[in-house]
Protein backbone atom coordinates (compact mmCIF):
# COMPACT_ATOMS: atom_id res chain seq x y z
CA UNK A 1 0.00 0.00 0.00
CA UNK A 2 2.82 2.33 0.71
CA UNK A 3 4.71 1.83 -2.40
CA UNK A 4 1.03 2.38 -4.54
CA UNK A 5 0.52 5.33 -2.54
CA UNK A 6 4.15 6.82 -3.25
CA UNK A 7 4.18 6.12 -6.62
CA UNK A 8 0.91 7.79 -7.24
CA UNK A 9 1.81 11.00 -5.26
CA UNK A 10 4.63 10.70 -7.81
CA UNK A 11 2.48 9.74 -11.04
CA UNK A 12 0.36 13.00 -10.17
CA UNK A 13 2.70 15.57 -9.38
CA UNK A 14 6.58 15.08 -10.68
CA UNK A 15 5.71 13.51 -13.88
CA UNK A 16 2.70 16.34 -14.85
CA UNK A 17 5.80 18.67 -14.37
CA UNK A 18 8.50 16.98 -16.12
CA UNK A 19 6.35 16.41 -19.27
CA UNK A 20 6.12 13.01 -21.20
CA UNK A 21 9.48 13.19 -22.99
CA UNK A 22 13.14 12.07 -22.11
CA UNK A 23 13.71 13.74 -19.34
CA UNK A 24 10.23 12.97 -17.29
CA UNK A 25 11.25 9.75 -18.05
CA UNK A 26 14.49 9.46 -16.31
CA UNK A 27 13.22 11.42 -13.60
CA UNK A 28 10.76 9.16 -12.83
CA UNK A 29 12.64 6.07 -13.62
CA UNK A 30 14.77 7.19 -11.04
CA UNK A 31 11.45 8.22 -8.90
CA UNK A 32 10.79 4.73 -8.93
CA UNK A 33 14.40 3.33 -8.37
CA UNK A 34 14.01 5.70 -5.23
CA UNK A 35 10.84 4.38 -3.86
CA UNK A 36 11.53 0.72 -4.32
CA UNK A 37 14.65 0.91 -2.45
CA UNK A 38 12.95 2.28 0.25
CA UNK A 39 10.36 -0.46 0.78
CA UNK A 40 12.40 -3.32 -0.22
CA UNK A 41 15.53 -2.52 1.53
CA UNK A 42 13.99 -3.87 4.99
CA UNK A 43 13.92 -7.11 2.90
CA UNK A 44 16.77 -7.42 0.65
CA UNK A 45 19.84 -5.64 -0.16
CA UNK A 46 19.29 -3.16 -2.94
CA UNK A 47 21.96 -2.83 -5.27
CA UNK A 48 22.36 -0.83 -8.40
CA UNK A 49 23.99 -3.21 -10.51
CA UNK A 50 20.83 -5.68 -9.64
CA UNK A 51 18.51 -3.26 -10.85
CA UNK A 52 17.53 -3.29 -14.46
CA UNK A 53 14.61 -1.66 -16.28
CA UNK A 54 14.03 -4.27 -19.65
CA UNK A 55 10.53 -1.99 -20.26
CA UNK A 56 8.45 0.89 -19.24
CA UNK A 57 7.01 0.21 -16.36
CA UNK A 58 8.76 -3.22 -16.05
CA UNK A 59 11.72 -3.98 -13.29
CA UNK A 60 13.78 -6.22 -12.81
CA UNK A 61 16.06 -7.36 -9.92
CA UNK A 62 18.25 -10.41 -10.39
CA UNK A 63 20.26 -12.46 -7.80
CA UNK A 64 19.27 -10.22 -4.88
CA UNK A 65 20.56 -11.28 -1.20
CA UNK A 66 17.87 -11.34 1.51
CA UNK A 67 18.81 -9.39 5.39
CA UNK A 68 19.27 -11.39 7.78
CA UNK A 69 16.60 -8.99 9.59
CA UNK A 70 14.06 -9.88 7.00
CA UNK A 71 11.94 -11.66 9.09
CA UNK A 72 12.24 -8.97 12.44
CA UNK A 73 9.49 -6.72 11.11
CA UNK A 74 7.00 -9.08 11.54
CA UNK A 75 7.92 -10.32 15.06
CA UNK A 76 8.99 -14.16 14.18
CA UNK A 77 11.83 -15.56 16.25
CA UNK A 78 13.46 -16.30 13.50
CA UNK A 79 16.70 -15.03 12.17
CA UNK A 80 17.91 -15.57 8.44
CA UNK A 81 21.16 -17.32 7.85
CA UNK A 82 21.50 -16.67 3.96
CA UNK A 83 19.05 -16.21 1.57
CA UNK A 84 18.42 -15.08 -2.03
CA UNK A 85 16.04 -13.86 -4.31
CA UNK A 86 16.63 -15.45 -8.15
CA UNK A 87 14.51 -12.94 -9.72
CA UNK A 88 12.12 -10.16 -8.54
CA UNK A 89 9.75 -8.66 -10.97
CA UNK A 90 8.03 -5.54 -10.71
CA UNK A 91 5.48 -4.43 -12.92
CA UNK A 92 3.91 -0.60 -12.19
CA UNK A 93 1.49 0.62 -14.04
CA UNK A 94 2.52 3.45 -15.63
CA UNK A 95 0.21 6.23 -15.45
CA UNK A 96 -2.76 4.55 -13.61
CA UNK A 97 -1.10 3.81 -10.28
CA UNK A 98 -4.78 4.64 -8.41
CA UNK A 99 -7.20 2.22 -10.28
CA UNK A 100 -4.08 -0.91 -10.85
CA UNK A 101 -1.87 -2.99 -8.24
CA UNK A 102 1.90 -2.56 -8.49
CA UNK A 103 2.80 -6.29 -8.61
CA UNK A 104 5.57 -8.12 -7.31
CA UNK A 105 6.83 -11.52 -8.79
CA UNK A 106 9.43 -13.65 -6.74
CA UNK A 107 11.44 -16.38 -8.44
CA UNK A 108 13.77 -18.75 -6.94
CA UNK A 109 13.20 -17.51 -3.66
CA UNK A 110 15.93 -19.47 -1.54
CA UNK A 111 16.05 -18.60 2.62
CA UNK A 112 17.94 -20.41 5.48
CA UNK A 113 16.59 -19.53 8.40
CA UNK A 114 17.02 -20.64 12.25
CA UNK A 115 16.02 -19.53 15.64
CA UNK A 116 16.56 -16.42 17.61
CA UNK A 117 18.73 -16.98 19.91
CA UNK A 118 17.55 -14.30 22.58
CA UNK A 119 13.99 -13.78 21.77
CA UNK A 120 12.06 -11.14 23.53
CA UNK A 121 8.23 -12.37 23.40
CA UNK A 122 7.45 -9.37 24.94
CA UNK A 123 9.09 -6.79 22.52
CA UNK A 124 8.04 -8.85 19.50
CA UNK A 125 4.04 -8.93 20.61
CA UNK A 126 4.87 -5.64 21.04
CA UNK A 127 6.25 -4.72 17.47
CA UNK A 128 3.27 -6.77 15.87
CA UNK A 129 0.68 -4.78 17.55
CA UNK A 130 2.85 -1.71 16.41
CA UNK A 131 2.92 -3.10 12.94
CA UNK A 132 -0.67 -3.65 13.30
CA UNK A 133 -1.45 -0.74 13.91
CA UNK A 134 0.62 0.78 10.91
CA UNK A 135 -0.81 -1.19 8.37
CA UNK A 136 -4.68 0.08 9.62
CA UNK A 137 -3.43 3.96 9.45
CA UNK A 138 -2.31 3.20 5.99
CA UNK A 139 -4.96 1.72 5.20
CA UNK A 140 -7.50 3.99 6.48
CA UNK A 141 -5.03 7.04 4.78
CA UNK A 142 -5.40 5.02 1.52
CA UNK A 143 -8.86 4.80 1.90
CA UNK A 144 -9.44 8.43 2.15
CA UNK A 145 -7.15 9.48 -0.28
CA UNK A 146 -9.40 7.72 -2.77
CA UNK A 147 -12.24 8.85 -1.64
CA UNK A 148 -11.18 12.20 -2.08
CA UNK A 149 -9.09 12.09 -5.64
CA UNK A 150 -12.48 10.36 -6.64
CA UNK A 151 -14.71 13.75 -6.13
Amino acid sequence: VRLRNDLARVDRLRLCRAGSGRAGKAMLKQLVQDQLRAVLSDYIYFDDATYKTPGWGNVLLENVRVRETAFERFGLPIAVKSGRVGRLEVSLPIGNFNNKPVQLVLHELYVVAGPIRNFDRDRAISNMRKAKADAILSAQAAEIAERLGGE
